[in-house]
């Protein structure tokens, strides 16, 4: 997996334009900002955490037990949504903070930059780029990424209430939007299978399998013509060192990405009005 550092918001762009190019264009670039770069690429159920010298799992319950319980104690609060509709409630158990399989990604790369920068200052960041369309072809048949996202939600489902292994390569699809802050950051979902390994790892196995060549076929009949294997990037990655993030967090606000866009309402309004007139962020 490549790697690269900037340190202002045209750098960024300028590696999204090139690597746009590379694909006539095809917008299947998704994109997901990470704020350290001790995260690793899972969903938080299957995060570890070291304690009394053991790797443990984040949530020590099961996935089941940890969805029943937000589904009880927040049924009155979510009044609207069906009790039979158990993906959507996975969603929401997402949305608010709960462990689930569940991955955020952004479509929209400054918001991604915007997640990169907003915390952790001493710390380097990092955004991964995952090219979805190679991912698509990389998991292939043995995947249901190809398939509409009702297919995989369903699927999905299977595992989670049923334990059936219904299939075992993380799987990309577009919710329907909660409220405004999923629509404001772009967001889609990547569900995991029954692997529970990081992407980068099941990533940097396909590729090893030789698949790559059969991606390189795929591209030339939808007319897309790369100068050599190498230039196909299913994960790339670029770093933002601390010492940069507030000045581009100051560039992200000139152009219109801050707390009250990236979260709408009072509260990100509030954050953004905070945050602008600190005296650390001002130039």
């Amino acid at each position: 997996m490549s790697v690269i550092n900037i340190t202002h918001v045209y750098e960024w762009v300028k590696y999204i334009e090139e690597n746009n190019s590379k694909y006539n264009r095809n917008q299947h670039f998704l994109y997901r900002g990470e704020s350290s770069l001790q995260y690793k690429l899972l969903p938080s159920l299957y995060r570890k955490k070291e304690e009394d010298r053991r790797e443990i799992y984040l949530s020590r319950t099961t996935e089941t037990k940890i969805l029943s319980e937000f589904m009880t104690e927040s049924a009155g609060l979510i009044s609207t949504l069906s009790v039979d509709d158990m993906f959507r409630w996975v969603e929401y158990a997402q949305h608010f903070g709960v462990p689930t399989r569940l991955m955020d990604w952004t479509s929209n790369p400054l918001v991604a930059l915007f997640f990169a920068c907003s915390s952790k200052q001493k710390e380097t960041g990092r955004i991964y780029i995952l090219n979805s369309l190679c991912y698509r072809l990389l998991t292939g048949e043995d995947n249901v990424n190809r398939l509409e996202g009702k297919k995989i939600k369903d699927e999905a489902e299977k595992m989670i209430w049923e334990s059936e292994e219904t299939f075992p390569y993380p799987a990309l699809y577009k919710p329907y939007y909660l409220d405004r802050r999923m629509f404001a950051q772009s967001s889609q979902f990547m569900v995991w299978g029954y692997k529970k390994e990081t992407l980068d790892t099941i990533v940097n196995e396909l590729e090893k399998g030789g698949k790559k060549k059969e991606i390189v076929k795929y591209l030339a009949v939808k007319g897309i013509e790369l100068k050599c294997i190498e230039e196909i990037q299913t994960l790339s990655e670029v770093q933002i060192d601390g010492s940069a993030k507030q000045h581009i967090l100051q560039e992200l606000d000139g152009i219109g990405i801050n707390q009250a866009t990236v979260f709408p309402g009072l509260d990100g309004i509030g954050k953004a009005i905070e945050w602008r007139n600190n005296s650390n962020n001002m130039v």
